[in-house]
């Protein structure tokens, strides 16, 4: 046997079962090694299905450089979230202090019973939460629920339309109410901010932590919260109505289990519990119907660049644009007429204000995280900024009573499509968008249809044209009706 042979056998101790000593010592040290697969499988499990570490539904979002995402609160900070947000805040912890002493003086709330309430349901709040609020003591976490609480209940009844509060302590009301008053908007946005949210149970605890006999109405918290946006568009569906209510859960895990099954019928009611405010605000705008797709699917399709031609495309192939007057503010829906040569896309009227860019970019942020399973206002989204690239798009919408006349400019509009679909690229649609898109497209495709959309456009561009050529052609059938006739009279002369 060689020296090199010798050598190998040298260095190599056979264990029982003939494994070399540095194999076994290699091999114990890797099966010490944690690969952490638990927590990336219920990462993976909550990518999917939404509710696997807990049933997470607020979320933090992360601002982007260039402006994308939804804004920082500027008026109110609500929830963990924002603790030392960089805006200077006009209603801080302090002025909600105030509010809180103002119900327990005058309306009886007992604050104590709600701290002791939210410390007995903490884990149930955190876990609401996807970050790790380790930065919020057991003590301070139930105190800023109180205070976030106590201003959202007061909020709620400076903006309705119903009273919430008497009017028994008028100048001490007064002297809070007015300062609200001053800045709605700011507020209102703020409390539709994605990440700037509590969970929607804390605030019904505290209505039960009032006196029965008190003042403070305990009728539908939810009615009551929606009356706060009744001004802002997109309008609530009339079509959207409060089911029978079961009473709240007490714990959110035994809630989310039941919520589950009932966010996904077809009919889409209210579900059990809401999440928050802006999952309250998103329901109440969404059809009752469609756009639904969970978050398995977005997960397991490919993302494909769906697209339709613009407006001024469309009516080349005979594509009439109509104003829907009823049902969600986002449902677009398209039908081809009885000869199948003309299509006809129904668009709600479009209303655009100074704050419609953040509460859709708060929406399609909701709709973006794993507690939603709606993709209305993404879809929405996408499908407007296909038809408005180019401002005779809003023109010709425009003229058809589709786009409202707003403080935005034609421009404008077609801006604010173009900027809110850099937020939805990559994202993978809802069949009902699907769909439609492919019936507009089959449409558009049709020989036929082109045909008639080039006549029409050529010689009948407006209605007065169209009338004209329609007169001509009548007077041009009569006369030669009356040629025809008096030719034959002449080569058939009547008996005598």
């Amino acid at each position: 046997m060689s020296d090199g042979s010798q050598s190998t056998l040298v260095d190599i101790e056979s264990g029982e079962e003939g494994t070399s000593k540095k194999n076994r010592e290699w091999l114990t040290e890797q099966l010490k090694v944690d690969d952490n697969l638990k927590e990336k499988g219920l990462a993976s499990l909550d990518k999917i299905y939404g509710d696997a570490s807990g049933g997470r539904t607020i979320f933090k979002c992360e601002r982007k450089a260039d402006g994308r995402g939804p804004p920082e609160p500027t008026a109110v900070a609500i929830g963990p979230y924002h603790r030392n947000c960089k805006n200077r805040l006009k209603f801080d912890d302090d002025y909600k202090l105030k509010i809180t002493r103002f119900m327990v003086r005058y309306f009886g709330l007992v604050a104590e019973k709600y701290l002791e309430e939210m410390e007995w349901n903490e884990k149930d709040v955190r876990n609401c939460y996807d970050k790790d609020l380790c930065e919020w003591s057991r003590e301070e976490l139930p105190r800023k629920l109180l205070l976030d609480s106590s201003f959202i209940l007061f909020v709620m009844d400076a903006f309705s339309k119903t009273e919430l509060l008497t009017f028994e302590f008028f100048p001490e009301y007064v002297a809070l109410h007015l300062h609200i008053r001053e800045h709605t908007e700011q507020i209102k946005l703020d409390l539709l901010t994605v990440d700037n949210q509590i969970p929607f149970f804390t605030i019904e605890t505290l209505l039960d932590c009032f006196p029965q006999d008190s003042s403070i109405r305990k009728e539908s918290i939810e009615e009551l919260a929606l009356c706060c946006f009744d001004d802002l568009w997109p309008k609530k569906n009339k079509e959207k109505v409060m089911s029978i209510r079961v009473p709240w859960f007490r714990h959110l895990l035994c809630l989310l289990k039941e919520e589950r099954s009932d966010e996904v019928e077809t009919s889409r009611g209210a579900p059990y519990q809401f999440h928050h405010l802006l999952h309250l605000f998103h329901w109440s705008r969404i059809p009752k119907e469609g756009y639904q797709m969970d978050f398995e699917d977005r997960d397991s399709r490919s993302a494909l660049q769906l697209y339709i031609p613009s407006a001024t495309e469309l009516q080349k192939s005979a594509t009439k644009f109509k104003k829907k007057h009823s049902g969600s503010s986002l449902h677009v829906t398209f039908n081809r007429g009885l000869t199948f040569v003309s299509g006809v896309i129904n668009i709600p009227v479009l209303q655009l204000y100074n704050y419609s860019k953040p509460i859709f970019r708060n929406l399609v942020a909701f709709e973006a995280t794993p507690a939603n399973s709606v993709l209305c206002f993404t879809a929405y989204t996408a499908c407007m900024s296909c038809m408005l690239q180019r401002e005779d798009d809003v023109k010709l919408l425009r003229e058809r009573g589709i786009v409202a006349s707003t403080n935005y400019k034609d421009a404008e509009i077609v801006k604010f499509f173009e900027e809110l679909n850099k937020e939805v690229e990559g994202v993978e649609m809802p069949d009902t968008l699907r769909k439609l898109y492919t019936d507009v497209t089959d449409h558009h495709n049709s020989r036929i249809s082109k045909w008639c959309g080039d006549f029409m456009l050529q010689y009948c561009p407006n209605f007065w044209v169209g009338l004209s050529l329609v007169a001509a052609i009548l007077i041009f059938t009569l006369s030669f009706l009356q040629a025809l006739y008096g030719m034959l009279s002449y080569y058939r002369p009547k008996k005598s």
